[in-house]
């Protein structure tokens, strides 16, 4: 049994991996033959350490949603949403917009700002 250390894996698949991915014939593959020919195989042989250190499945979660986990772990470690916005391929900003809400701290950055300015701000309650 092979045993596939996630947390170890800088390539998290943000970024539409199968746009460039060739197949057996050596054609590009499309979405849906891309999930059964990549994903779903390499999701099954996917191993990962549980809370006691037994070893677990990886969960069966199709790639969308692991894009989207990853983008809001991003965000939430203080990577910006334009850079998010790249890394997903969104070609407009207010589809990204909506990981905004994650960014716990953001309005910090904007008090300090100010504060350095020595401009006083007021704040609306």
């Amino acid at each position: 049994m092979k045993v596939t250390n996630l947390s170890s894996t800088s390539d998290i698949g943000c970024l539409r991996p199968y746009g460039g991915t060739k197949g057996r014939s050596g054609r590009i593959l499309a979405d849906s033959n891309w999930r059964r020919q990549i994903w779903w195989p390499a999701v099954e042989a996917a191993y990962h350490f549980g809370d006691h250190g037994e070893l677990q499945l990886v969960p069966h979660y199709p790639p969308h949603s692991m894009c989207h986990t990853c983008a809001s772990w991003l965000v939430q470690r203080g990577v910006a949403l334009y850079e998010v916005q790249h890394l997903l391929g969104h070609e407009s900003f207010q589809t990204t917009q909506g990981y905004a809400r994650l960014q716990l701290d953001a309005h910090k950055a904007v008090l300090g700002a100010w504060e350095r300015m020595e401009t006083p701000l007021t704040i609306a309650a």
